[in-house]
């Protein structure tokens, strides 16, 4: 295992850190960061686990894993790391530590994390020399909406569980138009079309509404059988910017009009 300065340790995160790690980065994305309400999401449930990196005591990083895809692969996300110590070779450091404690079990194969065009242009071509990866590429837009009190949304229906665990479960190619790669992205994480990921994406942690239209719009009360044109899954969570934010991942196979 990789050593580390005397003065540094990596542990596990527990909930009554969440002051420590908010603490890292006061102003992630511009004041639109959900890791202050959704903390426990990222410390606590079945395969969760969130690690700390101190230094002198301090915690200067943070990284949040959760075995997905039915135990096949590790998913890295909400990765922090203080200012003073970016670009220092801490965060790469961390996380081949972390890395290594799941390294050799049996089920694992994959380890699993999503980056924005930003980070790719930078630092891309280091990430795929180290590891061997299979890069899936989706469009994603950020923008301002803003709805009148009487808009419409013919053939919109609400998914129940059962719905995305019959989605979820598709392996006859139907769903390709939506899902290219056999992924679907939500809230910068990517999960394989498996029914074991289905308490995964609707645990109560995400406050998240699953929205579909198809050609046939049927009735709500039953099955979907037609094929799906536009899967949206909203998540509605509190930040420091405003008092609610909601955040949207929509998979679909048309442009959308954005205009409110």
């Amino acid at each position: 295992m990789e050593q580390i300065p005397s003065d540094e340790e990596v542990c596990v995160a527990s909930l009554a850190d969440r002051d420590s790690v908010v603490a890292i980065d006061d102003d992630v994305y511009s004041g639109l960061d959900n890791l202050p309400d959704t903390y426990p999401s990222l410390v606590e449930g079945p395969g969760v686990r969130g690690y700390l990196y101190k230094k002198g005591g301090r915690t200067i990083a943070f990284l949040h894993t959760r075995l997905i895809d039915g135990g096949r692969t590790l998913l890295q996300s909400a990765a922090r790391v203080v200012e003073e110590y970016r670009g220092s070779g801490v965060f790469g450091r961390f996380r081949r530590l972390i890395r290594s404690k799941y390294i050799g079990s049996s089920n694992l194969c994959y380890i699993a994390l999503t980056v924005s065009d930003i980070t790719m242009n930078t630092i891309g071509q280091k990430l795929l020399r180290t590891h061997r990866q299979k890069i899936t590429n989706v469009d994603l837009t950020s923008f301002d909406v803003s709805l009148k009190a009487a808009t419409r949304f013919p053939r919109i229906r609400k998914l129940s569980t059962d719905d995305m665990t019959s989605i979820m479960s598709c392996e006859d190619g139907c769903l390709h138009h939506l899902f290219p790669d056999g992924r679907i992205i939500l809230d910068w994480q990517p999960y394989r079309l498996m029914a074991a990921n289905v308490p995964l994406i609707t645990d109560t942690f995400k406050h998240r509404v699953f929205l579909a239209t198809d050609d046939k719009s049927p009735p709500l009360d039953t099955p979907l059988f037609a094929p799906l044109k536009v899967l949206s899954a909203g998540s509605y969570f509190r930040c420091k910017k405003a008092p609610t934010e909601v955040s949207r991942d929509i998979s679909r196979t048309f442009p959308i009009d954005r205009r409110g």
